[in-house]
Protein backbone atom coordinates (compact mmCIF):
# COMPACT_ATOMS: atom_id res chain seq x y z
CA UNK A 1 0.00 0.00 0.00
CA UNK A 2 1.51 3.50 -1.08
CA UNK A 3 1.01 6.02 1.65
CA UNK A 4 0.18 9.79 0.61
CA UNK A 5 3.21 12.54 2.70
CA UNK A 6 3.19 16.41 2.44
CA UNK A 7 6.98 17.32 1.15
CA UNK A 8 7.12 19.77 4.40
CA UNK A 9 8.08 17.36 7.47
CA UNK A 10 9.94 14.58 5.12
CA UNK A 11 12.79 16.82 3.77
CA UNK A 12 13.32 17.65 7.79
CA UNK A 13 13.19 13.97 8.79
CA UNK A 14 15.83 13.26 5.54
CA UNK A 15 18.09 15.84 6.89
CA UNK A 16 18.33 13.72 10.20
CA UNK A 17 18.66 10.72 8.82
CA UNK A 18 21.63 11.80 6.45
CA UNK A 19 23.14 13.53 9.75
CA UNK A 20 23.47 10.47 10.94
CA UNK A 21 23.94 7.90 8.64
CA UNK A 22 25.34 9.88 5.85
CA UNK A 23 24.28 8.88 2.22
CA UNK A 24 24.96 5.56 2.79
CA UNK A 25 22.05 3.43 2.09
CA UNK A 26 20.00 2.42 5.35
CA UNK A 27 19.82 -1.29 5.56
CA UNK A 28 17.43 -1.77 8.98
CA UNK A 29 15.63 0.03 11.35
CA UNK A 30 13.59 -0.99 14.74
CA UNK A 31 10.77 1.57 15.25
CA UNK A 32 9.55 2.26 18.95
CA UNK A 33 5.41 2.49 18.07
CA UNK A 34 2.85 3.28 20.63
CA UNK A 35 0.52 4.30 17.87
CA UNK A 36 0.62 8.37 19.11
CA UNK A 37 1.27 11.03 16.68
CA UNK A 38 4.74 10.98 17.50
CA UNK A 39 5.53 7.52 16.86
CA UNK A 40 2.57 7.08 13.89
CA UNK A 41 4.68 9.82 11.95
CA UNK A 42 8.13 8.21 12.24
CA UNK A 43 6.84 4.74 11.35
CA UNK A 44 5.18 6.71 7.72
CA UNK A 45 7.90 8.55 7.32
CA UNK A 46 10.07 5.76 6.98
CA UNK A 47 7.85 4.12 4.83
CA UNK A 48 8.11 7.04 2.30
CA UNK A 49 12.37 6.56 2.34
CA UNK A 50 11.73 3.03 1.78
CA UNK A 51 8.76 3.83 -1.65
CA UNK A 52 10.77 6.72 -2.59
CA UNK A 53 14.52 6.03 -2.57
CA UNK A 54 15.62 2.99 0.04
CA UNK A 55 13.77 -0.05 -1.36
CA UNK A 56 15.56 -2.45 0.59
CA UNK A 57 14.64 -0.86 3.98
CA UNK A 58 13.58 -3.54 6.26
CA UNK A 59 10.91 -1.49 8.64
CA UNK A 60 10.10 -2.93 11.91
CA UNK A 61 7.33 -1.28 14.09
CA UNK A 62 7.75 -2.26 17.23
CA UNK A 63 5.08 -2.23 20.57
CA UNK A 64 5.52 -2.66 23.91
CA UNK A 65 2.68 -3.34 26.03
CA UNK A 66 3.03 -2.01 29.54
CA UNK A 67 0.55 -3.98 31.35
CA UNK A 68 -1.31 -1.17 32.52
CA UNK A 69 -4.35 1.10 31.32
CA UNK A 70 -6.55 -2.41 30.61
CA UNK A 71 -8.39 -2.43 27.56
CA UNK A 72 -7.17 1.09 25.94
CA UNK A 73 -3.52 -0.65 26.26
CA UNK A 74 -4.68 -3.27 24.38
CA UNK A 75 -6.44 -1.59 21.99
CA UNK A 76 -3.08 0.57 21.41
CA UNK A 77 -1.64 -2.95 20.57
CA UNK A 78 -4.14 -3.95 18.09
CA UNK A 79 -4.41 -0.80 16.66
CA UNK A 80 -0.39 -1.38 15.74
CA UNK A 81 -1.09 -4.43 14.65
CA UNK A 82 -3.65 -3.65 11.95
CA UNK A 83 -1.71 -0.49 11.21
CA UNK A 84 1.88 -2.39 10.25
CA UNK A 85 -0.17 -4.74 8.41
CA UNK A 86 -1.64 -2.04 6.30
CA UNK A 87 1.40 -0.25 5.41
CA UNK A 88 3.27 -3.80 5.06
CA UNK A 89 5.96 -3.45 7.56
CA UNK A 90 7.53 -5.79 9.68
CA UNK A 91 5.74 -5.91 14.01
CA UNK A 92 6.86 -7.18 17.07
CA UNK A 93 5.25 -6.93 19.97
CA UNK A 94 6.39 -7.63 24.07
CA UNK A 95 4.53 -7.50 27.27
CA UNK A 96 5.60 -6.37 30.84
CA UNK A 97 4.02 -5.60 33.66
CA UNK A 98 5.29 -2.50 34.64
CA UNK A 99 3.62 -1.14 37.17
CA UNK A 100 4.81 -4.53 39.04
CA UNK A 101 8.91 -4.07 38.12
CA UNK A 102 8.66 -0.43 39.52
CA UNK A 103 7.43 -1.76 42.96
CA UNK A 104 10.40 -4.22 42.42
CA UNK A 105 12.87 -1.88 41.54
CA UNK A 106 11.71 0.87 43.56
CA UNK A 107 11.61 3.49 40.73
CA UNK A 108 8.57 5.54 39.06
CA UNK A 109 6.43 3.44 36.84
CA UNK A 110 7.60 6.48 34.10
CA UNK A 111 11.62 5.43 34.90
CA UNK A 112 10.51 1.83 34.62
CA UNK A 113 8.46 1.96 31.29
CA UNK A 114 11.42 4.29 29.94
CA UNK A 115 14.39 1.30 31.17
CA UNK A 116 11.51 -1.70 29.71
CA UNK A 117 11.10 -0.02 26.49
CA UNK A 118 15.05 -0.09 26.06
CA UNK A 119 15.56 -3.23 26.85
CA UNK A 120 13.00 -4.47 24.94
CA UNK A 121 14.66 -2.12 21.95
CA UNK A 122 17.85 -3.85 22.33
CA UNK A 123 17.05 -7.57 22.57
CA UNK A 124 15.15 -7.00 19.23
CA UNK A 125 18.22 -4.97 17.47
CA UNK A 126 20.33 -7.96 18.67
CA UNK A 127 17.50 -10.70 18.02
CA UNK A 128 16.20 -9.17 14.46
CA UNK A 129 20.15 -7.81 13.68
CA UNK A 130 18.90 -4.41 12.97
CA UNK A 131 21.73 -1.39 12.66
CA UNK A 132 19.08 1.11 14.09
CA UNK A 133 16.24 1.92 16.72
CA UNK A 134 14.03 4.95 15.69
CA UNK A 135 12.47 6.56 18.53
CA UNK A 136 9.26 9.49 17.46
CA UNK A 137 11.16 12.25 20.61
CA UNK A 138 9.98 15.63 19.38
CA UNK A 139 11.60 19.11 20.13
CA UNK A 140 8.35 19.35 23.16
CA UNK A 141 9.96 16.21 24.81
CA UNK A 142 13.54 17.83 24.56
CA UNK A 143 12.44 21.32 26.34
CA UNK A 144 10.33 19.05 28.87
CA UNK A 145 13.71 17.24 29.71
CA UNK A 146 15.86 20.15 29.79
CA UNK A 147 13.28 22.00 32.23
CA UNK A 148 12.79 18.89 34.67
CA UNK A 149 16.82 18.40 34.84
CA UNK A 150 17.31 22.23 35.58
CA UNK A 151 14.31 22.45 38.39
CA UNK A 152 16.39 18.90 39.62
CA UNK A 153 19.90 20.83 39.64
CA UNK A 154 20.81 18.84 37.17
CA UNK A 155 24.64 19.37 35.87
CA UNK A 156 26.08 20.81 32.38
CA UNK A 157 25.54 17.68 30.80
CA UNK A 158 21.82 17.42 32.11
CA UNK A 159 21.19 20.65 30.33
CA UNK A 160 22.23 18.55 27.21
CA UNK A 161 18.88 16.87 27.03
CA UNK A 162 18.23 13.93 24.71
CA UNK A 163 21.01 13.40 21.99
CA UNK A 164 19.64 13.20 18.33
CA UNK A 165 21.75 9.75 18.79
CA UNK A 166 23.66 7.52 20.52
CA UNK A 167 24.62 3.96 20.96
CA UNK A 168 21.67 1.31 22.85
CA UNK A 169 23.33 0.22 25.52
CA UNK A 170 23.34 -4.03 25.34
CA UNK A 171 23.23 -3.80 21.74
CA UNK A 172 25.14 -3.06 17.91
CA UNK A 173 22.45 -0.88 17.55
CA UNK A 174 22.35 3.01 16.92
CA UNK A 175 19.80 4.99 18.58
CA UNK A 176 18.21 8.11 16.60
CA UNK A 177 15.63 10.41 16.99
CA UNK A 178 14.74 11.69 13.94
CA UNK A 179 11.94 14.07 14.76
CA UNK A 180 13.73 15.57 17.64
CA UNK A 181 14.12 19.21 15.91
CA UNK A 182 10.25 19.08 14.88
CA UNK A 183 7.44 20.34 17.19
CA UNK A 184 4.56 18.05 19.23
CA UNK A 185 1.79 20.81 17.95
CA UNK A 186 3.85 20.14 14.07
CA UNK A 187 3.72 16.48 14.10
CA UNK A 188 0.06 16.18 15.38
CA UNK A 189 -1.01 18.26 12.68
CA UNK A 190 0.73 16.60 9.80
CA UNK A 191 -1.25 13.18 10.86
CA UNK A 192 -4.39 15.16 10.88
CA UNK A 193 -3.60 16.39 7.03
CA UNK A 194 -2.41 12.72 5.59
CA UNK A 195 -5.81 11.67 7.48
CA UNK A 196 -3.63 8.92 9.49
CA UNK A 197 -4.82 7.26 12.58
CA UNK A 198 -3.30 7.46 16.04
CA UNK A 199 -4.24 6.83 19.46
CA UNK A 200 -4.22 8.85 22.63
CA UNK A 201 -3.06 7.31 26.13
CA UNK A 202 -5.01 9.05 28.75
CA UNK A 203 -2.66 8.84 31.45
CA UNK A 204 -0.69 11.95 29.35
CA UNK A 205 -3.31 14.13 31.19
CA UNK A 206 -2.51 12.18 34.57
CA UNK A 207 -0.80 15.01 36.46
CA UNK A 208 1.13 12.29 38.68
CA UNK A 209 3.50 12.31 36.44
CA UNK A 210 6.32 14.87 36.44
CA UNK A 211 6.69 15.05 32.84
CA UNK A 212 2.75 16.17 32.56
CA UNK A 213 2.97 18.67 35.33
CA UNK A 214 5.67 20.31 33.54
CA UNK A 215 3.73 20.52 30.07
CA UNK A 216 0.60 21.02 31.41
CA UNK A 217 1.16 23.48 34.47
CA UNK A 218 4.71 24.79 34.01
CA UNK A 219 5.32 25.44 30.44
CA UNK A 220 2.23 27.13 28.94
CA UNK A 221 2.82 30.11 31.64
CA UNK A 222 6.51 30.36 29.99
CA UNK A 223 5.20 30.17 26.47
CA UNK A 224 2.65 33.55 27.35
CA UNK A 225 6.02 35.26 28.87
CA UNK A 226 8.26 34.21 25.81
CA UNK A 227 6.55 32.81 22.95
CA UNK A 228 10.49 31.65 21.65
CA UNK A 229 11.18 29.76 24.69
CA UNK A 230 10.82 26.42 24.01
CA UNK A 231 13.17 27.24 20.58
CA UNK A 232 15.65 29.08 22.82
CA UNK A 233 15.29 26.14 25.70
CA UNK A 234 16.01 23.45 22.68
CA UNK A 235 19.06 25.83 21.36
CA UNK A 236 20.62 25.53 25.06
CA UNK A 237 20.43 22.00 24.98
CA UNK A 238 22.26 21.91 21.62
CA UNK A 239 25.39 23.88 22.84
CA UNK A 240 25.36 21.95 26.75
CA UNK A 241 25.41 19.10 24.59
CA UNK A 242 28.43 20.23 22.51
CA UNK A 243 30.16 21.59 25.88
CA UNK A 244 29.41 18.78 27.60
CA UNK A 245 31.41 16.71 24.25
CA UNK A 246 34.47 18.98 24.64
CA UNK A 247 34.48 17.88 27.85
CA UNK A 248 34.76 14.25 27.40
CA UNK A 249 38.21 14.78 25.68
CA UNK A 250 39.19 17.10 28.33
CA UNK A 251 38.46 14.42 31.12
CA UNK A 252 39.64 10.92 29.04
CA UNK A 253 43.17 11.00 30.26
CA UNK A 254 41.68 10.84 34.31
CA UNK A 255 39.25 8.22 33.42
CA UNK A 256 42.25 5.89 31.85
CA UNK A 257 43.92 6.00 35.53
CA UNK A 258 40.34 4.60 36.98
CA UNK A 259 40.20 0.85 38.54
CA UNK A 260 37.11 -0.95 37.62
CA UNK A 261 35.77 -3.77 39.12
CA UNK A 262 32.04 -5.25 39.93
CA UNK A 263 30.03 -2.02 41.01
CA UNK A 264 33.05 -0.40 42.15
CA UNK A 265 35.27 2.29 40.53
CA UNK A 266 38.78 3.03 42.52
CA UNK A 267 39.88 6.70 41.69
CA UNK A 268 42.89 8.51 42.94
CA UNK A 269 42.06 11.80 44.06
CA UNK A 270 45.41 13.54 43.23
CA UNK A 271 44.57 12.37 39.20
CA UNK A 272 40.88 14.27 39.79
CA UNK A 273 42.44 17.46 41.25
CA UNK A 274 44.57 18.18 38.62
CA UNK A 275 42.00 18.28 36.36
CA UNK A 276 40.05 22.39 36.56
CA UNK A 277 37.03 22.17 39.16
CA UNK A 278 34.72 23.05 36.41
CA UNK A 279 35.45 19.32 35.02
CA UNK A 280 35.04 17.32 38.54
CA UNK A 281 31.18 16.67 38.33
CA UNK A 282 31.78 15.74 34.32
CA UNK A 283 34.03 13.12 35.72
CA UNK A 284 31.92 11.89 38.61
CA UNK A 285 29.25 11.40 35.50
CA UNK A 286 31.30 9.54 33.54
CA UNK A 287 32.47 7.33 36.30
CA UNK A 288 28.59 6.87 36.99
CA UNK A 289 27.60 6.24 33.25
CA UNK A 290 30.83 3.76 33.26
CA UNK A 291 29.86 1.91 36.16
CA UNK A 292 26.20 1.45 34.39
CA UNK A 293 24.13 2.88 37.46
CA UNK A 294 20.68 3.68 36.78
CA UNK A 295 18.12 5.40 39.12
CA UNK A 296 17.39 9.29 38.78
CA UNK A 297 20.53 10.41 38.45
CA UNK A 298 23.31 12.87 39.89
CA UNK A 299 22.43 16.52 41.08
CA UNK A 300 24.01 19.37 42.15
CA UNK A 301 23.98 18.36 45.91
CA UNK A 302 25.88 14.91 44.83
CA UNK A 303 28.16 17.11 42.91
CA UNK A 304 28.43 19.40 45.56
CA UNK A 305 29.45 16.46 47.72
CA UNK A 306 31.81 14.94 45.46
CA UNK A 307 33.52 18.13 45.17
CA UNK A 308 34.21 18.19 49.02
CA UNK A 309 35.53 14.32 49.05
CA UNK A 310 37.82 15.77 46.13
CA UNK A 311 38.93 19.18 47.44
CA UNK A 312 39.18 18.47 51.29
CA UNK A 313 39.79 15.98 53.98
CA UNK A 314 37.27 13.50 54.06
CA UNK A 315 38.71 10.28 54.71
CA UNK A 316 37.14 7.77 56.26
CA UNK A 317 33.68 9.63 55.21
CA UNK A 318 30.88 8.01 52.91
CA UNK A 319 28.04 9.64 51.48
CA UNK A 320 24.50 7.86 49.76
CA UNK A 321 24.25 8.32 45.80
CA UNK A 322 21.27 7.60 44.34
CA UNK A 323 20.04 3.80 43.65
CA UNK A 324 22.13 2.55 46.50
CA UNK A 325 25.50 3.75 45.56
CA UNK A 326 28.05 5.45 47.88
CA UNK A 327 30.69 7.64 47.31
CA UNK A 328 33.31 7.37 49.92
CA UNK A 329 37.35 8.36 50.38
CA UNK A 330 40.41 5.79 52.00
CA UNK A 331 43.55 7.50 51.91
CA UNK A 332 44.16 8.81 48.79
CA UNK A 333 41.90 7.74 46.93
CA UNK A 334 37.66 7.91 46.00
CA UNK A 335 35.70 4.98 45.53
CA UNK A 336 31.98 4.88 43.87
CA UNK A 337 30.67 1.56 44.65
CA UNK A 338 27.25 -0.51 45.41
CA UNK A 339 27.29 -3.78 47.40
CA UNK A 340 25.61 -5.77 49.89
CA UNK A 341 26.40 -5.53 53.46
CA UNK A 342 29.99 -7.57 53.78
CA UNK A 343 29.60 -10.50 54.90
CA UNK A 344 32.46 -13.70 55.73
CA UNK A 345 33.46 -16.87 53.92
CA UNK A 346 35.70 -19.22 53.51
CA UNK A 347 37.30 -21.03 50.20
CA UNK A 348 39.19 -23.82 50.91
CA UNK A 349 41.66 -25.16 48.42
CA UNK A 350 45.12 -27.71 49.05
CA UNK A 351 48.53 -26.14 48.83
CA UNK A 352 49.51 -27.83 45.86
CA UNK A 353 48.10 -26.76 42.66
CA UNK A 354 46.30 -23.26 42.64
CA UNK A 355 44.21 -21.81 45.62
CA UNK A 356 41.59 -19.79 43.76
CA UNK A 357 39.07 -17.54 44.81
CA UNK A 358 37.12 -16.50 41.52
CA UNK A 359 34.65 -14.05 43.13
CA UNK A 360 37.98 -12.00 43.61
CA UNK A 361 40.06 -12.76 40.38
CA UNK A 362 42.41 -14.05 42.70
CA UNK A 363 44.86 -17.42 42.46
CA UNK A 364 47.57 -18.56 44.01
CA UNK A 365 50.15 -21.22 41.77
CA UNK A 366 52.61 -23.72 44.13
CA UNK A 367 55.69 -22.75 42.10
CA UNK A 368 59.31 -21.66 42.03
CA UNK A 369 59.44 -17.48 41.82
CA UNK A 370 62.35 -16.18 40.08
CA UNK A 371 62.52 -13.22 42.18
CA UNK A 372 61.62 -12.21 45.88
CA UNK A 373 58.72 -10.04 45.05
CA UNK A 374 55.16 -11.19 45.49
CA UNK A 375 56.18 -14.36 46.90
CA UNK A 376 55.16 -16.57 50.06
CA UNK A 377 57.00 -18.84 52.18
CA UNK A 378 55.09 -21.50 53.64
CA UNK A 379 56.17 -25.01 55.14
CA UNK A 380 55.47 -27.86 52.75
CA UNK A 381 52.83 -29.45 54.09
CA UNK A 382 50.93 -26.12 55.04
CA UNK A 383 47.31 -26.25 53.66
CA UNK A 384 46.54 -22.56 52.37
CA UNK A 385 42.93 -21.10 52.87
CA UNK A 386 41.56 -17.91 51.84
CA UNK A 387 38.99 -16.69 53.85
CA UNK A 388 37.32 -12.78 54.58
CA UNK A 389 39.30 -11.00 57.03
CA UNK A 390 38.60 -10.40 60.83
CA UNK A 391 38.86 -7.95 63.41
CA UNK A 392 41.89 -10.14 65.15
CA UNK A 393 43.76 -10.63 62.28
CA UNK A 394 47.67 -9.81 62.37
CA UNK A 395 50.08 -10.27 59.81
CA UNK A 396 53.51 -10.57 60.60
CA UNK A 397 56.02 -7.78 58.90
CA UNK A 398 60.00 -7.17 59.47
CA UNK A 399 59.21 -5.11 62.81
CA UNK A 400 56.62 -7.07 64.60
CA UNK A 401 53.29 -7.79 63.59
CA UNK A 402 50.22 -5.45 62.12
CA UNK A 403 46.79 -5.41 62.57
CA UNK A 404 45.64 -6.42 59.09
CA UNK A 405 42.52 -3.66 58.99
CA UNK A 406 44.96 -1.17 59.51
CA UNK A 407 46.79 -2.66 56.70
CA UNK A 408 43.93 -2.16 54.91
CA UNK A 409 43.06 1.28 55.55
CA UNK A 410 46.28 2.06 54.76
CA UNK A 411 46.37 0.81 51.42
CA UNK A 412 43.19 2.47 50.72
CA UNK A 413 40.43 -0.26 51.03
CA UNK A 414 36.66 0.99 51.56
CA UNK A 415 35.85 0.99 55.41
CA UNK A 416 32.74 -1.05 54.24
CA UNK A 417 34.47 -3.56 52.66
CA UNK A 418 37.41 -4.35 54.79
CA UNK A 419 35.74 -6.84 56.32
CA UNK A 420 34.90 -8.97 53.40
CA UNK A 421 38.88 -8.84 52.04
CA UNK A 422 40.22 -11.88 50.96
CA UNK A 423 43.71 -13.41 53.51
CA UNK A 424 45.74 -15.96 52.52
CA UNK A 425 45.84 -18.22 55.52
CA UNK A 426 48.59 -21.04 55.95
CA UNK A 427 47.14 -24.24 58.49
CA UNK A 428 50.48 -24.63 60.48
CA UNK A 429 51.87 -23.44 63.75
CA UNK A 430 50.51 -20.86 64.71
CA UNK A 431 47.25 -22.62 63.06
CA UNK A 432 45.33 -19.88 60.87
CA UNK A 433 48.09 -17.50 60.39
CA UNK A 434 47.53 -14.66 57.80
CA UNK A 435 50.10 -15.28 55.30
CA UNK A 436 49.18 -12.92 52.49
CA UNK A 437 47.11 -9.99 51.61
CA UNK A 438 46.29 -10.02 48.33
CA UNK A 439 47.74 -7.16 46.62
CA UNK A 440 48.99 -5.15 49.38
CA UNK A 441 51.66 -7.12 51.00
CA UNK A 442 52.99 -10.94 52.33
CA UNK A 443 54.58 -11.89 55.47
CA UNK A 444 58.38 -11.99 54.75
CA UNK A 445 60.35 -15.35 55.44
CA UNK A 446 62.61 -16.30 58.13
CA UNK A 447 65.26 -15.82 55.17
CA UNK A 448 64.61 -13.33 52.03
CA UNK A 449 66.24 -15.13 49.48
CA UNK A 450 65.44 -17.87 47.47
CA UNK A 451 68.41 -20.07 47.59
CA UNK A 452 67.59 -20.20 51.15
CA UNK A 453 64.23 -22.44 50.52
CA UNK A 454 64.72 -25.76 52.12
CA UNK A 455 62.69 -29.10 51.22
CA UNK A 456 60.90 -27.95 54.37
CA UNK A 457 59.60 -25.09 52.98
CA UNK A 458 58.23 -24.20 49.30
CA UNK A 459 58.47 -20.29 47.84
CA UNK A 460 54.65 -20.06 45.72
CA UNK A 461 53.99 -17.10 43.67
CA UNK A 462 51.43 -14.70 43.99
CA UNK A 463 49.72 -13.83 41.12
CA UNK A 464 46.24 -11.41 40.93
CA UNK A 465 44.13 -11.83 37.93
CA UNK A 466 43.55 -8.07 37.47
CA UNK A 467 40.66 -8.33 34.85
CA UNK A 468 38.10 -9.63 37.11
CA UNK A 469 39.04 -7.80 40.01
CA UNK A 470 37.79 -4.96 42.60
CA UNK A 471 39.34 -1.83 41.66
CA UNK A 472 41.26 -1.38 45.23
CA UNK A 473 42.85 -4.50 44.88
CA UNK A 474 44.75 -4.07 41.46
CA UNK A 475 48.12 -3.72 42.46
CA UNK A 476 49.46 -1.01 40.06
CA UNK A 477 47.47 1.19 42.16
CA UNK A 478 48.54 -0.20 45.69
CA UNK A 479 52.18 0.83 44.33
CA UNK A 480 51.23 4.08 43.17
CA UNK A 481 49.64 4.23 46.33
CA UNK A 482 52.74 3.57 48.42
CA UNK A 483 54.80 5.91 45.92
CA UNK A 484 52.78 8.80 46.71
CA UNK A 485 52.83 7.74 50.51
CA UNK A 486 56.77 7.69 49.94
CA UNK A 487 57.05 11.39 48.14
CA UNK A 488 54.77 12.50 50.57
CA UNK A 489 57.72 12.13 53.25
CA UNK A 490 60.63 13.09 51.18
Amino acid sequence: MRVPYPRSLYPRFLRSIEAVCGKAPLRSVLVGFSGGPDSSALLHLFVRLRQQREPELRVIAAHVHHGARGADADADAEHCRTIATEIEVEYVERRVDVPTLAAERSISFETAAREVRRESFASWAQELEVGFVATGHHRDDQVETVLGRLIRGSGVRGLAGIAPHSLLPSSNATLIRPLLAITREEIVEWCTAQEISTRHDATNQDPRHTRNRLRHELLPPIDAFEPSARAHIAALADEARAFAEWQETQIAPAVEAVAWGPDIARVPTAVVRELPNVHWSAFLERVWRRLGAKGSGLTRDHFAHWGQFVGGDSSGHRYQLPAGWALDRSGSFLHVWRGATPRAWVAQREAEGELSVPEWGLSIRAARAETDEETLVVEANARLRARSARAEDRLRIETGHAEVRELLRSAGVPQELRAEFPVIVAEVDPPDEVRWLPGIRSAPPESTTSESTTPETRRMELRVDTAPLRGFLLGELVRHDRHEKRARRS
